[in-house]
């Protein structure tokens, strides 16, 4: 135990000092869409052990300061911290707002704020939190930590996929949903938990 939490250190380190690098080169991105990576792209995985794991609804709900369904629209920015951790900030077109236990005033667009994101020819991202991409349809349970800007809650735990209609977790480890979900039916999940 003790020697895999010494490599999961190590394996931390290393990532932020590739980043740090990359960055003080003079490489940066801006307006940019997040993609698959390239087969010329280098990737650097980046190991997170979240402040918390979401395994139900109602916990979800408790913590959440929003719940919407919406898609990626774009990339706002990336921008890195202090020591060189990569974050993505991108715009989030809401179609739905699922809970808003607070009546905050949503406009039609939010930005979400995400760790990872490419810098010059090198794609940052958390091992079990993948990139958001342009495009793609999610629900999600969302913190906001300053006006109009969002983080998802719980990392993966709190991000859910549309695909056909169809919602999955993003995670194995958070919450568990039969493989045939459709959206009305989560979204009638959230609203009862």
């Amino acid at each position: 135990m003790m020697r895999a939490v010494k490599m999961l250190g190590m394996f931390l380190v290393l990532g932020f000092i590739a980043a740090s690098a990359t960055l003080f080169a003079g490489c940066a991105q801006s307006q940019r869409q997040a993609q698959q990576p390239t087969p010329t792209q280098r990737v650097v995985y980046m190991a997170a052990s979240w402040a918390h794991s979401y395994r139900d609804l109602k916990s979800l709900k408790r913590d959440a300061d929003i719940a919407v369904a919406g898609t990626i629209t774009s990339v706002a920015g990336t921008s890195s911290d202090t020591v060189g951790v990569v974050a993505t900030d991108f715009v989030f077109s809401i179609n739905q707002s699922i809970f808003n236990p607070h009546g905050q005033a949503l406009g039609a667009t939010i930005t979400i704020h995400q760790t990872g994101g490419i810098v010059g020819n090198t794609r940052y991202e958390m091992e079990d939190d993948p990139l958001f991409q342009t495009g793609e349809q999610v629900v999600l349970f969302l913190h906001e930590y300053s006006v109009g800007h969002y983080n998802v809650i719980g990392g993966p735990t709190g991000r859910f996929e549309v695909r056909n209609g169809v919602v999955q977790p993003v995670t194995g480890g958070g919450v568990q949903l039969a493989s045939s979900t459709s959206l009305d039916a989560f979204v009638m999940m959230i609203q009862q938990a």
